[in-house]
C-alpha cells in the first residue's frame, strides 16, 4: 500500500505522543514546587499582653504564658480573618465564627483553623505561615 504525503508513520506518531505524555508530569511537579514555596516566616515582637492579635496571615492568642498561633485563612473560602468579638474569631466575608482555639462555632466553615508552627527567638515570635 502506498504511503500518502500527509500521513505520518506510526513510529513518528508514537514518538510525539510519548513526549506529550510528559506535559502533565511536568505541570504536576511545577505545582508541587510552587505550593511548597508559598510558606514564609514572619517575625513579630513577642506579645506582652494577654488576648488576641492579628498579623500577616496569623492570629496570635496569648493566655498567661501560653501562646497559640492560628492561620488567619478562613477554612470556608480562604478569606482573611481580621477581627474578633470577645473570644470569638469572626470571618468578615461569610460570617464563620471560630473559638480562640480555632474550632468552628458556626459556619458556613466546617473545618477548624490550621495551627501554625512558631519559635520564640529572643523577644520575637517567628511564625511559619501557609
Amino acid at each position: 500500500m502506498a504511503k500518502k504525503e500527509n500521513q505520518i508513520s506510526r513510529r513518528s506518531f508514537l514518538k510525539v505522543a510519548r513526549h506529550l505524555l510528559w506535559i502533565p508530569v511536568i505541570f504536576a511537579i511545577g505545582r508541587a514546587i510552587k505550593t511548597n514555596s508559598t510558606a514564609k516566616t514572619i517575625k513579630i515582637p513577642l506579645p506582652q499582653n494577654e488576648g488576641i492579635s492579628f498579623h500577616q496571615g496569623a492570629i496570635i492568642v496569648k493566655e498567661g504564658k501560653d501562646i497559640r498561633v492560628l492561620s488567619s485563612k478562613c477554612t470556608h473560602l480562604g478569606c482573611s480573618i481580621k477581627k474578633n468579638e470577645g473570644e470569638v474569631l469572626v470571618c468578615g466575608c461569610h460570617g464563620s465564627r471560630y473559638s480562640k482555639s480555632g474550632e468552628v462555632l458556626t459556619g458556613p466553615a466546617v473545618d477548624p483553623l490550621a495551627s501554625l508552627s512558631y519559635q520564640i527567638k529572643g523577644a520575637q515570635l517567628w511564625i511559619t505561615t501557609d
